[in-house]
Formats: C-alpha cells, structure tokens, sequence
C-alpha cells in the first residue's frame, strides 16, 4: 500500500499486523450494509485465517450471520491475485440460526468447478448433509465465523479427525512439546553439492559439509545423506574469516563452484544487510552448529514426510527441525525414546489427517510443513500414556527409522488404539 493508504487502513481497522486493502473494505463494507443486507466477498485468506485479520473477523462476526466460508485451493480463477483467495457470505441478523456453510477445494483445477455445482445443488436439497466428493467437501459448523478466531475451512474428513482426537483430551499441541525451526537459507543452490562430491574430497575438506535434509532426502520417513550442504560453521572446525582460509580449508570446492560463482553470490541482496562475507549462507541457524538429535521434516510434503535424525549429522535445509524443548515431556525415559514415540506418531494415516486440518495445500498437492501450521498440529501427551502402549509406540518409531515397517497400517493401529479412535 501506498502511504496515505496506509494511514486510511490504520484509520479504519486499528492497530493490525500486516492488514490490506480487502479487510479495509470489508469494514467499509459492513458499514454500508442495509438492516436485510448481505456481504458478499472474494477475500485473501489472511482475513479468513492469519492474525492480521482478526479485526475485520471481529467487525464481521458481531453484526452478520455467517452463510459461507470458502477455502479455494485452485487460484486460476484470480491469475493477477498475489495471495490465495477464499470466499465468505454473511446476513444482517437475525438470520437463520443454521450452522455456517464450510466449503472446501483442493488445487485441482477441475475441483472448483466441480465444488460450486456441488454447493448449488446442496444448498437447493437443503438437507445439510456432508459431502465429500473428490476434489471437494461441503459441510456445517456451527462454531465458524462467529467470533475473530480464525475461521478454518478444510476438508470433512481432516475436520472430523481434529474434532474427534481433540476429544479425546490426549493430546496437545506441537507447540507445547516442541522448538519447530526453519531450515538454513542459502541465498544460491552452490552451496549444495551431492553425496559423491564429498566421498571424493580430501578428509580435511569433506569435514566442512554436512548431510543436508532436502525435500528429497525423506522417504517413507526415512532419512537419506543424497545431498550435502557446504556448512563451515558447524562445532570443531576452523573459521574461515578470510577468503586465504576459504582457498586454504576448501581449495577443491573454491575453485570448483563457489570461484565460478562469486559474482552472483556477492549481489546477493542480504549480505551487507547481515555483515557477511560472499561465500557464507545467508542464514547458517546457529542452533545447527552443534549436532543434536532432531525431528526433521520436508518444507512441503503429504503422508510420512518426517523422519529422525538420530546422530544429529543432519543440517535442516529445504525443512524444519523439531528439537524436543526441555522437560516438555515428564518421563523417566530418555530424549532419544521421546523421539521415536513422536515419528511413529507423526508417521501415521492420522496425523496426515490432523495435518490437513492445521496447514493449507499448495499446486501440486502438497501440504505446508512451516512451523506458522505444523506449531498447532495436535500430537499425544506421552506423560498421559500407559507404559505398555507407550513402550509400543517408542518401538515402532525405532522400526520406521531404520526402515523396517513393511505394514503401514499396523502403525496406524497403534496411533489409533492410544488415542482412543
């Protein structure tokens, strides 16, 4: 926004975080609203979702009745949008006193489509019956759109999971047990280089890269060192301050990939800004300089895209890493053991399901694994498990990560006994 825009928006909305001109205009909106009138909008999500918006859901919640709520994972619809679009419907109240319309898409082009006939037809039956077809799910919640919290519409069958584990009162949020970090940022894919590489370089200059977790480096959720990053910070090695440390420490890789392309590594926009040197990466993640043992995830991913970093070798690139936050779990077993009980958990058909409640999908149909979803993501409370099923998950974490589960389901079996499903 412009400035004076800026200065209307503050006007309007208040002290908000990061607002924009349609929260702007859905107040105004609200505002110009007839005693029967409805609001009708296409609206970026963070109104519908992100905190910035919970102003406007605020304004919107104490004067209309919500009808609809959209989540609209295809955006051709809106090519020139900069931010995912959904949809909301709201009447002057009193209105009637059925639950708000949840309507949920995946990022199929055809499912939109395919979820607006769907919604015509539901609402003319007005039966209120879920409906899950491919590519879409209509339902009813009577607790969305009501308040600023934010309003969440996701796939049936991801909300009937949440709802039904969030019963059960055993679990909590990722949040509470864990520290959800993002990887490195490299500024230049120079500094990743492949397994092979490395076996070839003298030990003395292999030392400075380590394991690198990519998206490509979890299957099955199971970890593979395919990829290196080039990473002189870590523990024990010397510092390289000068580009003479640089040739002296790492003469192969210098001349062969960072030399070639220094140039565009020194343009990079954020060193000056950080006071680093053109080789360094942009963001190292000082907490990676020490190697502890660690969750690691994909950045995007679907089913059995965590694994566990046993050594702590690793260095989370192209993901996250979940460190176990001190005394978050009170057992008298060991960190290592809590790490296994969470990736059998993690590993399972049902947190996917939770983990498509908490986070959005993306083209292609991938799901959003950044700590802004995963941190809310709901996971067992061990300290409220019996020994014996504990003991059970723990193991069966061991067998995933040394790649030994032939039968999934049995894992889901597990996670769904603890949890009472």
């Amino acid at each position: 926004m412009e400035p004076e825009e800026q200065e209307i928006a503050k006007r309007i909305l208040g002290a908000s975080n990061k607002p924009n001109l349609a929260m702007v205009f859905a107040r105004l909106g609200l505002d110009a609203l007839g005693d029967d009138g409805t609001l009708a909008m296409i609206t970026p999500n963070s109104l519908l979702e992100a905190s910035s918006g919970t102003t406007a859901r605020a304004a919107l919640a104490e004067i209309l009745k919500p009808q609809l709520v959209a989540r609209l994972g295809e955006q051709n619809y809106f090519m020139r949008a900069l931010v995912d679009a959904g949809i909301y419907v709201g009447k002057r109240r009193p209105a009637q006193a059925e639950g708000t319309a949840i309507l949920w898409t995946d990022s199929r082009p055809e499912s939109l489509d395919r979820a607006l006939c769907g919604l015509r037809k539901w609402r003319d039956t007005e039966s209120g019956e879920p409906i899950t077809e491919e590519g879409y799910s209509l339902y009813r919640r009577e607790d969305v759109g009501t308040t600023s919290a934010p309003w969440i519409a996701r796939q049936f069958e991801a909300w009937a999971t949440h709802e039904s584990v969030k019963s059960s009162k055993l679990t909590i949020p990722a949040k509470r047990v864990f520290d959800i970090k993002q990887g490195v940022r490299l500024g230049n894919d120079v500094f990743i280089v492949v397994k092979e590489y490395v076996q070839k370089l003298p030990r003395d200059e292999g030392r400075f890269f380590r394991p690198a977790v990519m998206n490509l480096s979890i299957s099955e959720a199971s970890l593979n060192d395919d990829y290196y990053v080039f990473y002189p910070y870590s523990d024990g090695l010397p510092n390289i301050q000068t580009e003479d440390d640089l040739v002296a420490h790492v003469p192969t890789y210098f001349e062969e990939f960072l030399l070639p392309a220094k140039t565009k590594l020194a343009n990079r926009k954020s060193l000056a800004k950080a006071n680093l040197n053109w080789w360094e990466l942009l963001w190292h993640r000082s907490w990676q300089t020490k190697r502890s043992p660690k969750i690691v995830s994909k950045y995007f991913g679907a089913g059995r895209s965590f694994a566990f970093d046993r050594t702590g070798e690793f260095v989370a690139v192209v993901g996250s890493a979940w460190l176990l936050e001190k005394g978050a779990v009170p057992l008298a077993i060991t960190d290592e053991e809590i790490y296994f009980g969470y990736l059998a958990f993690l590993s399972s058909s049902i947190a996917y399901d939770l983990l498509k409640y908490v986070s959005i999908q993306i083209s292609g149909g991938q799901w959003d694994l950044s700590n802004k979803y995963t941190k809310n993501l709901l996971i067992p409370n061990l300290a409220k498990l019996e020994p014996a099923p504990l003991e059970e998950l723990v193991q069966t974490g061991v067998k995933i990560s040394e790649g030994k589960i032939e039968n999934w389901s049995h894992v889901d079996k597990i996670v769904s006994s603890i949890l009472n499903r």
